[in-house]
């Protein structure tokens, strides 16, 4: 019997990863969650959907089965990510993955958020509340830690180690064998040649240090 899927987020990208989901088949309602909504619904695909606030879920739980309950996680913020998950980690919560990506791997963690035209190949290895975004690549080999947020045309290399909490972004390129420690940033456009240790930003071409990240 189909369900109901909570969806943490209402904006755009959310909407975006819905419409574009080959697991969205499995719930008859969908309903939004945002700290403090602005609006009551949201239109997507045909339906009116509601939309409640973290609060208002929160009071839910405990006069239901928790574990009834299926959920994403849409916003990119790696902070709103663990602080959802500290609240409600025994809910199910489920991949959204594009109908136009190639998800070769079936080591993936909780909530896994792929876009479409995504690639990634068979031997790696994916942590929790991970997102991946349009038209980016992960060869075989890596692995990605939880919370861990990779934007679009972004090239990963083979045998790659990121950490968790990590944000790549737009048009970077991850050579084969680089390690990326936990907490850091990589500016868009860089190419990372060497390792880049935990808690920093980096950039550039090549990519090199440039501050902590606070």
């Amino acid at each position: 019997m189909k369900k109901t899927l909570y969806v943490f987020g209402a904006g755009g990208g959310a909407v975006e990863t819905l419409e574009d989901s080959v697991n969205v088949v499995r719930f008859n309602n969908l309903v939004f969650i945002e700290d403090n909504p602005k609006v009551n619904a949201i239109t997507i695909d045909g339906s009116i959907s509601e939309v409640i606030s973290l609060d208002m879920f929160t009071q839910m739980l405990p006069y239901s089965n928790a574990y009834e309950f299926s959920a994403i996680v849409t916003p990119v913020d790696v902070s709103y990510k663990k602080k959802i998950y500290a609240l409600f980690p025994y809910i199910l919560y489920i991949d959204m993955l594009s109908k136009a990506s190639h998800i070769l791997t079936e080591d993936v963690g909780l909530c896994f958020n792929a876009r479409a035209f995504t690639f990634v190949g068979s031997t790696v290895k994916i942590g929790n509340f991970v997102k991946l975004n349009y038209h980016s690549v992960v060869a075989h080999n890596t692995v990605i830690g939880d919370y861990t947020f990779i934007s679009h045309n972004v090239g990963i290399g083979a045998n790659v180690n990121i950490g968790s909490g990590c944000y790549i972004y737009e048009n970077a390129t991850i050579l084969p064998g680089i390690t990326i420690g936990d907490n850091t940033v990589i500016g868009a456009g860089s190419l990372v040649t060497k390792d880049i240790p935990a808690n920093v930003v980096a950039y550039g071409l090549p990519c090199k240090v440039v501050r902590d990240n606070d």
